[in-house]
């Protein structure tokens, strides 16, 4: 039986009785062994209960907390049944179990609602109504005490047989007495219990039980509570869908309550954040982390919660790799920890507060891995030998977890004795509480320390044993590490087949992840993860002379997350050309077709003994082709190099209104001689090795296919021996890999790209306002400064175009996106924020990029390349004539910038700047880049010319270099 009594008749019936009742005053206080008698008549003037027949009479009683009662109701009319309500608090369901009889323990000291009723329909007639006060109840209520914190400590100490049943006869006895809420808390207790012997199933039979039973009591932050706890359970079995589902369903619980439950509902939200950071969802954990500190920031969580926040933002800003903030929020958890404490670590109330608190071991080895990315060794050996300390204070199951790091962080430092000690020492604790994460932790790390140490046959070893374990439990990213790890040995031990048979193996599992039902986001981490093995892969393949098949696996490590969302522009039959693209004839016959040359290069950093950093290029002619050199980039900084050689240029950054320095003749001529060097250097590295396959025909287009920073490159300001630039001699086009251009091909087929009908030119709009994190460490929102350069260059270009320009209020985010929808042009002269979307920049999670536009209409003026992948894009051109669109962060698919989502959109080519470029030369540029077009050039070709007239009146390279075009030349 589950009556209920909750809609607006119920409070009625409830006034009623109170303000008719007389019986409260005839209980004895003492609550010990007095007896109330009542003879009572149901007839057709008493009250219906709602929603059913059936007639009431009610009394009001005073009950004490924790005493239990024996209710009885005897009729010779009926059977009686009994409901209780605690007043107050009408919307409680407290549905006592029982016909006419019952045992109750009330929760709190307050005046209750007995209903005296009977489940048959119409019922009259006289009953006869007891009510007894246990004279025990309060030893009862003791013991069930007692066996409550027997339990616990049992637990505590690891005595988990004695813990269960203590729990199980306390909850035997709270039922026998019913009471509710010590039901609820041995419920509880159990299922922790077996959450902690890692036998969720069995767990959440008993969180289910306590969360049914809080539900009829109407008890909304217990119900929530346990559902946290199921939610849990689900998660530790790989349930991740199915966990935050159920953490959800608690978060409507709580929102609906007219109580104020921001700190579970921020706990809650802190869970979803955790869980999504170890499947690589970093954008979801940051938005839920968001939500939470929203709420903390608005209601105040307590220490605890706000604890939680701080350490789950600080280990996700490690995994993302932003260490630095890492280590603020983290010494900002330990502090909050450290307020309950007195002054030193070992006094003992810091050490009986924390004994039992995992919290501690848990920061400070936090802390211990920011400092070790940061490369401050001793501090990080110093954090994690602190935690081990806490972690054996704690009892922490931790304590591997943190041997390994320490372990690992002596391995990097080459101190292998020391690191192999503690590696064992972790294996064998991660053995003995059968964690098999912690084993593989413990092999996989151990296995690198004693290759590195030269030790192979203990590596081989080891890591035959991790591969056996991740494959017999399906864990496909320990066993696509381990067989790269595997094969990576092999390298070092010369055997390239073997190396060879070991990272197809992997590469090919990465796949298999990669085509699982993942984001984009997701997709492209995951790639990023597996770049190493197919740059190994590549080694095997050039040390076995395959070098053609080389080339097969670098077109494949490129671009596969951003190919997914280029095929979907594609009709059917496309949508599988992806890997078929790859092999060599493909390439080669592709070349063929569009009669240009190819150049790829991939540069071969891996850390492989005995194998120098080399810089791998391939050069596909227009006849077909290929062929293979290489470069050591021993004792070359190629990063740096293109850092400093944009800095020599004196490329103004991302601030198109920045103040142009000035300098004395002597200072210029300084900086002229730096910059001719360091780009004669980029030459010397990408071109001279290549210089004999390059086509002497200036006008035949030319692809060059960067990897990492090489995207970064001026490729026509690289200046030769001669003193020429590339651009004078060679036609220039860059591409994310072959396959792109293939694909872009495909697009660019079912187009009629010979004239220009419904352009879209936007310039200079009203710009919006967005968060930057300032130097002090503070988001502050800052309106972007207007560009009257780019609006100069909307005008000219919108003049030799014959169509108006979007410009200032009309250039609104709303009013663009309905134009580019059906536009064959889309020119866009406005800030490009390619800092958009990184969290550590602008506190916004998202795709990274954005473009700037005039808010309103609901929008927020930013184009997002989020918004932009979304879309079906019919235009044959997108020139992104903004500052540094062409900066995107560097993934590992390749492809960055708003390019990348422009191309996914269904654009085949795209053209971009590399930095910020004066106002006067972008106009003059760009409309003589329109010119030439309009007289039958080739994009590629009409972009070359309008650099090479540009420079006549502009030399400085600085103001006609910064433009490429990706994608198709046609």
């Amino acid at each position: 039986m589950h009556t209920e009594l909750t809609d607006s008749s119920t409070s009625e019936i409830i006034q009623k009785i109170y303000q008719s009742a007389s019986l409260k005053e005839d209980i004895n206080p003492s609550n010990e062994g007095s007896i109330f008698l009542h003879n009572g008549e149901l007839d057709s003037e008493d009250y219906f209960l709602p929603d059913s027949n059936n007639r009431t009479e009610g009394f009001v009683i005073q009950l004490q907390s924790g005493i239990p009662i024996n209710l009885k109701a005897t009729s010779t009319d009926f059977t009686p049944f009994i409901i209780i309500l605690e007043r107050g608090n009408p919307d409680t369901r407290l549905i006592v179990r029982g016909a006419n009889e019952v045992i109750f323990t009330p929760s709190n000291s307050t005046e209750h609602f007995v209903f005296v009723t009977s489940q048959q329909e119409n019922a009259v007639g006289e009953f006869y109504f007891e009510i007894n006060y246990l004279s025990d109840g309060a030893k009862v209520i003791n013991h069930l005490t007692e066996l409550s914190e027997s339990g616990i400590n049992g637990a505590n100490q690891r005595e988990s047989d004695k813990a269960s049943e203590q729990f199980i006869e306390g909850l035997e006895i709270a039922r026998e007495i019913n009471y509710f809420s010590a039901q609820i808390s041995f419920l509880r207790n159990l299922g922790t219990l077996y959450r902690n012997r890692e036998q969720p199933t069995t767990s959440n039979t008993y969180y289910e039980e306590a969360f049914d039973l809080a539900e009829a009591l109407g008890d909304i932050k217990a119900a929530a509570n346990i559902l946290q706890e199921i939610a849990n359970n689900k998660e530790s079995i790989g349930l991740l869908a199915e966990s935050n589902s159920i953490r959800e369903e608690a978060i409507d619980l709580l929102e609906d309550s007219d109580q104020n439950y921001s700190d579970l509902i921020a706990s809650l939200l802190i869970d979803i954040a955790t869980s999504y950071s170890p499947v690589g969802d970093y954008i979801q954990s940051f938005n839920y982390f968001e939500r939470a500190k929203d709420i903390c920031s608005q209601d105040h969580c307590n220490s605890d919660t706000t604890f939680r926040l701080l350490f789950g933002e600080g280990s996700l800003n490690i995994e993302i790799g932003a260490p630095i903030t890492a280590v603020e929020q983290l010494q900002e958890a330990l502090s909050l920890l450290c307020e309950v404490c007195e002054e030193e670590p070992s006094s003992s109330l810091y050490r009986d507060v924390y004994a039992e608190n995992h919290n501690f071991s848990a920061v400070i080895s936090a802390l211990g891995l920011a400092y070790k990315y940061l490369d401050e060794f001793d501090s990080a050996v110093e954090l994690f030998e602190t935690a081990l300390q806490f972690s054996e204070l704690a009892g922490s199951n931790s304590r591997a977890a943190i041997l390994a790091n320490l372990g690992d962080l002596y391995r990097e430092n080459g101190e292998y004795i020391k690191a192999i000690e503690l590696l064992r020492e972790s294996l064998s604790l991660s053995e003995s509480l059968d964690d098999e994460q912690g084993i593989l932790v413990a092999l996989v790390n151990l296995g690198v320390a004693f290759e590195e140490s030269g030790q192979a046959e203990q590596a081989l070893d080891i890591y035959s044993r991790s591969l056996r374990i991740s494959q017999s439990n399906d864990n496909l990213i320990g066993e696509a590490d381990t067989l790269h790890n595997l094969g990576t040995l092999y390298i070092s031990l010369e055997e390239f087949a073997a190396a060879e048979e070991h990272l197809l193996k992997a590469s090919d599992l990465f796949e298999e992840m990669r085509n699982e039902s993942l984001n984009d986001f997701s997709k492209i981490s995951l790639l990023n993860r597996q770049q190493n093995t197919y740059k190994s892969l590549q080694v095997s393949l050039v040390e076995q002379g395959k070098e053609l098949d080389a080339l097969s696996f670098s077109e494949r490590g490129r671009t596969g997350a951003f190919l997914d969302l280029l095929s979907q522009q594609l009709p059917t039959g496309f949508s599988e050309v992806s890997e078929a693209q790859t092999d060599i004839d493909s390439i080669a016959a592709f070349a063929q077709q569009k009669q240009t040359t190819f150049i790829e290069y991939s540069i071969i950093d891996v850390n492989l003994d005995g194998f120098e950093r080399t810089l791998y290029v391939w050069v596909v002619s227009p006849q077909g082709e290929i062929t293979f050199r290489q470069k050591s980039l021993e004792g070359i900084d190629l990063a740096s190099l293109v850092t400093n050689t944009r800095q020599a240029m004196g490329v103004r950054g991302t601030d198109r209104n920045a103040p142009v320095p000035t300098y004395s003749p002597e200072q210029l001529a300084q900086l002229q001689a730096e910059q001719d060097e360091q780009l004669r250097q980029l030459h010397d590295i990408l071109i001279d090795p290549i210089t004999d396959l390059l086509p002497d025909d200036p006008n035949q287009p030319v692809v060059f296919i960067p990897q990492g920073e090489l995207f970064l490159v001026p490729f026509p300001a690289l200046i030769d021996d001669n003193g020429d630039y590339l651009i004078e001699n060679h036609t220039i086009l860059t591409a994310p890999s072959i396959q792109v251009l293939q694909l872009t091909n495909n697009i660019a087929t079912r187009r009629d790209g010979a004239s220009i009908d419904k352009p879209v030119i936007v310039g200079n709009p009203t710009m919006p306002t967005v968060t930057f994190l300032t130097d002090d460490g503070e988001f502050v929102d800052t309106q972007l400064s207007p560009l009257y350069g780019a609006l100069q260059e909307a005008n000219a270009v919108s003049e030799f175009l014959g169509a108006s320009a979007l410009t200032g209020d009309q250039a609104t985010e709303a009013a663009v996106k309905q134009q580019i929808a059906g536009a064959d042009l889309i020119h866009l002269a406005t800030h490009g924020l390619l800092e958009y979307g990184d969290p550590r920049e602008t506190g916004t999670r998202d795709v990274p990029g954005a473009i700037a536009l005039t808010p309103g209409s609901g929008e927020d003026g930013l184009l997002t390349s989020a918004e932009i992948l979304q879309m079906d894009l019919q235009a044959d051109l997108v020139v992104l004539s903004a500052c540094d669109t062409g900066r995107g962060r560097i993934t590992g698919d390749g492809v960055i910038g708003l390019s990348r989502s422009f191309i996914a959109a269904g654009v085949p080519s795209v053209v971009v700047s590399l930095w910020a470029v004066p106002d006067a030369p972008t106009a003059d540029l760009m409309t003589e880049f329109y010119r030439q077009l309009d007289q039958g050039q080739t994009k590629a070709q009409a972009l070359r010319q309008a650099m090479l007239i540009t420079m006549q009146d502009h030399p400085d390279l600085k103001d006609w270099a910064a433009f490429t075009l990706i994608g198709e030349s046609e």
